[in-house]
């Protein structure tokens, strides 16, 4: 007969793993630092919209679309960004979009505008797996008592960016151009992506889904989303203010 007390326990679940008892605050600033990184995926554009539209001589049309396009990914896939990250894990979800982020280094040699705005889908899409994991990874890394401090910090990481790329976007961009810009956000984007694969946890494995609805598709949740017009006209209200 097994001994009972020798064999180790499987793994615990998700939702059944032990609250930590303290706050793991270097894992903390590693996550904050990451959604910083995915809020310069706007910022580092807004900043440099009018060296854009000059650089490509582009309408104020074009300009809207190479300044928002990003946005524009999380408009129509955001609905269903829960799902997709909770399937393919908050840890890998998160290395994968800040790799994604990094992988965007091809914006450095200003390509033609499809190619460009190619770019940027990527980097819509690389946002939202940061924004939905990170703060999922937060979780397993903050004792009760000081949720509501980390996540007021997690809650400021998009006005920092802002913050951080007019104190010192302006300045690169005056000094090494667009492509100098763009590659600063990349560099910082690839050093997060390792250093995520190297100290956050490996998620516990997820238990299995018995529940019709949480079985779900992708497709399924954006009609139920759109379908009901108490969330469908936010959203679209959001998609004109975004839609150049």
């Amino acid at each position: 007969m097994t001994d009972a007390v020798s064999t180790p326990p499987a793994a615990a679940p998700a939702a059944l793993r032990p609250e930590p008892q303290r706050t793991n605050w270097a894992l903390v600033a590693l996550l904050w630092l990451s959604g910083v990184a995915a809020g310069l995926q706007f910022a580092k554009a807004s900043v440099a919209f009018d060296a854009l539209a000059a650089d490509y001589g582009a309408s104020p049309t074009l300009a809207g679309w190479l300044l928002s396009t990003v946005g524009v990914v999380g408009v129509i896939f955001g609905a269903s960004a829960g799902l997709v990250v909770e399937r393919i894990g908050f840890r890998r979800s998160l290395v994968l979009g800040l790799a994604a982020a990094a992988l965007s280094a091809f914006e450095t040699m200003l390509p033609p505008v499809p190619l460009f705005l190619a770019t940027r889908a990527l980097e819509g899409a690389s946002h939202l797996a940061i924004i939905v994991a990170a703060p999922s990874c937060l979780v397993h890394a903050v004792a009760p008592g000081r949720r509501t401090v980390v996540i007021s910090l997690w809650g400021t990481f998009f006005s920092v960016a802002f913050l951080i790329a007019g104190a010192l976007g302006l300045p690169l961009l005056a000094a090494f151009g667009l492509g100098g810009l763009f590659a600063a956000h990349e560099i910082v984007a690839a050093a997060l992506a390792f250093a995520a694969g190297l100290f956050i946890p490996a998620d516990a494995p997820r238990p299995a889904r018995a529940n019709r609805t949480e079985r779900r598709s992708a497709i399924a949740a954006h009609v139920e989303v759109y379908a009901d017009q108490r969330s469908a006209i936010p959203a679209l209200c959001f998609l004109s203010s975004t839609n150049p």
